[in-house]
């Protein structure tokens, strides 16, 4: 069995070895240097970024992609640079299926094609002449980064990569982090999905801090989970379906009783 993997982690490439139950001496990691890369990175202001992007991209010549963060982002920096005579367009998940596909179509059959895309754009792209490859907004991450600019000099020829650092930038990856972050009524939401396979579910009412992350297992041996009504106000047997409070190490849990044990963390 071959296992392949491009931008792994060295977690997740502990990982792969140990499902698959490669030994140590049959791993091989050749790294993500590529010498016919050429790496920049490039301070600007959010109003001069656009024309940054240009002076790069006339430069040089052959295909491109720009990476940007958002899709409003795309749109707009794609009809820029259409607006300024190169042939860019935008791509990103917001548009339908078919107008992905010709996007994708038009960039593999056009040697100078530019696209100016979010991160949906990329995965089972393999161009050989991607003789550059821009992030207008920051990389969402060091592993989101190698593995975007690995896109450029698949064919082994001289290619850049720049980035258009913008400290404002970091604005947009912080909402996605918080976004990525669960509040209680998202928690509440996904307990009452998870009791409803089985069971009517019964949520309970918990304070705030008792909805602090999601780990899964069950009350510690010896608690004494109280179950709440909907209302939290009268306590009632445990019942298998419903949710239970309880605290353990002073913090607070709520947790189902029955398995898949579902707990929230303060």
């Amino acid at each position: 069995m071959l296992a392949l993997t491009t931008t792994a982690t060295p977690a997740v490439a502990e990982d792969i070895c140990r499902e698959f139950r490669i030994g140590a001496g049959a791993r091989v990691h050749t790294g993500f240097h590529r010498p016919n890369l050429t790496l920049h990175a490039t301070a600007c202001t959010p109003d001069a970024k656009t024309q940054k992007l240009l002076d790069r991209l006339r430069r040089t010549t052959g295909a491109g992609i720009v990476y940007v963060t958002l899709q409003k982002t795309a749109e707009r920096v794609a009809a820029a640079l259409a607006g300024a005579g190169l042939h860019a367009r935008a791509y990103h998940a917001g548009m339908d299926a078919g107008a992905r596909a010709t996007v994708q179509d038009w960039f593999m059959a056009e040697p100078d094609a530019i696209v100016v895309a979010t991160i949906a754009f990329g995965m089972g792209i393999d161009k050989a002449g991607i003789r550059r490859v821009i992030h207008y907004n920051l990389p969402k991450s060091r592993e989101n980064y190698s593995q975007e600019i690995g896109r450029a000099g698949r064919d082994g020829q001289p290619s850049v990569c720049d980035v258009l650092v913008t400290p404002s930038d970091t604005t947009a990856l912080e909402n996605f982090t918080y976004g990525n972050t669960p509040g209680e009524k998202s928690a509440r939401t996904l307990v009452d999905e998870m009791l409803s396979r089985d069971a009517p579910a019964a949520t309970a009412s918990v304070p705030a801090h008792a909805l602090g992350g999601l780990r899964r297992g069950a009350p510690s041996p010896g608690e004494s989970p109280v179950s709440l009504n909907p209302t939290g106000e009268t306590p009632v047997p445990p019942d298998p379906h419903r949710l239970t409070l309880t605290s353990v190490n002073s913090g607070a849990f709520l947790c189902t009783s029955a398995p898949p044990h579902l707990c929230l963390s303060a």
